[in-house]
């Protein structure tokens, strides 16, 4: 094979391969898909097989249970609210580290630029039904730790990612 046929050839799979990774791809994943996080930050806009999965939002116990009895409708993400914007009013899989899952809708996106003004602007029995007061809230959010043992909700790390995403959630019919 002379050099020109080879550079062809090369030029042709560098071509497919930019198109799968293009149109197969995720946000966060490329042509592998999505990273699955810790409770407080998902990696959940992955696609599987070239379609695009409903999100996940990962949570903890006793979160999980709180959002399966449909007493905790407010959850909270480390982040800017882009990915969840785009999935107002389509539903979404809650998981648990245990592997239980329940199915929920988006139903509203809101931004805090910390913990403090999540825990403030939002309303306790919706975000953390279990606990009495804001102040037991933001211990149990504080104590809440990802895969690797990181602080979620620490406050430089929650600044860095760009504040809090408040996500609202409502029942699957």
């Amino acid at each position: 094979m002379d050099n020109t046929t080879m550079l062809l050839i090369f030029l042709a799979v560098l071509v497919v391969g930019i198109l799968l990774w293009k149109f197969m791809g995720s946000k966060h994943g490329g042509f592998f898909g999505g990273f699955a996080g810790g409770c407080g930050e998902d990696y959940s806009g992955s696609y599987s097989g070239g379609r695009q999965r409903e999100p996940r939002i990962f949570a903890q116990e006793p979160w999980f249970s709180e959002m399966k009895a449909g007493r905790k409708v407010v959850e909270a993400r480390v982040g800017s609210p882009g990915f969840y914007e785009q999935h107002v009013g389509k539903p979404a899989i809650v998981k648990t580290p245990g592997g239980g899952d329940h199915k929920v809708v988006i139903k509203a996106v809101r931004h805090h630029a910390d913990l403090d003004a999540y825990l403030e602007k939002e309303d306790l029995k919706k975000y953390a039904p279990h606990v009495k007061t804001k102040a037991e809230a933001k211990s149990a959010y504080l104590a809440l730790k990802d895969k690797a043992g990181n602080q979620i909700f620490e406050p430089s790390r929650v600044k860095e990612k760009g504040g809090i995403t408040a996500i609202e959630l409502s029942p699957h019919k």
